[in-house]
């Protein structure tokens, strides 16, 4: 073993010796333009250079952590009307914040709000096959290709959600509300609308429990081009899974005590992953 260990050593020391005299040299640093060309399309391709017929991505996600870094057509369209998303920072509770059972109602009007989600979509008609994203289940009153975008922020004093749409029956008023339940083939699959203090007689018509201020009420009417946009907000904020989707209805809501909350038909629904507070 010590004899080929030396005679190993006796090998390989020239050559290294050869290497650290080129490298002084600067021939060390010599590499085949063809192998520099490679390196950066094996990592994953040149910065700022999309493949060939690379296709933009999808409108359809809801999430705003998946949209961080989009800023196709319709995510401009979105911010046109409804302001860039505002950017995350700490809680900056101030004094007399209160406990989270009875917090400060105004204590904390320096805190950060959070953007939580950021959806935008254009209706298809619904079908079994069908159920994610916005679909309309009257294509007169909400023409599939409309475009429909919510956001949402939250924040230690509850929540804003905007709510903006295009391409829907110039001049028609309609109903809009947060729902319980994602979208799905039949009008009724989004469930009821989400309640902070639960009706325990559902469906709910009793306006102690049926109004803008216990639920999500996002009426709007259209103008001559069929734009609308409306905004709620709320000083509570969602329970985790109970907040799935924004529902278009049929005229505005009613507030008359035995037909507080209703709006007449489903129209259309767009599924939107809401969140609770951060």
């Amino acid at each position: 073993m010590t004899a080929r260990s030396t005679v190993k050593k006796g090998r390989t020391a020239p050559r290294w010796a050869w290497r650290r005299s080129r490298a002084a040299a600067g021939g060390g640093r010599t590499v085949p333009a063809l192998l520099l060309a490679l390196v950066p399309a094996l990592a994953g391709g040149v910065p700022g250079a999309a493949p060939a017929g690379a296709a933009e991505r999808g409108p359809e996600r809801s999430d705003g952590r998946h949209t961080a870094g989009y800023d196709g057509p319709l995510d401009r369209w979105l911010r046109d009307v409804l302001g860039p998303r505002p950017q995350e920072g700490p809680p900056r509770p101030g004094p007399h914040a209160g406990t989270p059972e009875e917090p400060g109602p105004r204590a904390l009007r320096g805190a950060s709000w959070f953007p939580r989600v950021n959806a935008v979509s254009r209706f298809a008609p619904a079908s079994p096959h069908r159920t994610a994203g916005a679909v309309t289940y009257d294509t007169e009153a909400v023409p599939p290709g409309a475009l429909i975008g919510v956001r949402q922020w939250t924040g230690p004093e509850g929540t804003t959600v905007r709510l903006r749409v295009s391409g829907a029956e110039p001049g028609r008023a309609y109903g809009a509300h947060v729902h319980t339940r994602p979208c799905g083939p039949e009008p009724d699959s989004s469930g009821p609308h989400y309640q902070h203090r639960p009706d325990p007689d559902q469906p709910s018509t009793d306006p102690r429990y049926a109004n803008p201020d216990n639920e999500v009420w996002l009426d709007f009417t259209a103008d001559g081009s069929g734009d609308g946009v409306a905004k709620a907000r709320q000083d509570w904020n969602f329970r985790p899974g109970e907040a799935r989707s924004v529902v278009l209805h049929e005229h505005h809501t009613a507030t008359e005590d035995g037909a507080a909350g209703a709006a007449g038909a489903r129209l259309a629904c767009f599924t939107v992953p809401f969140a609770p507070r951060r």
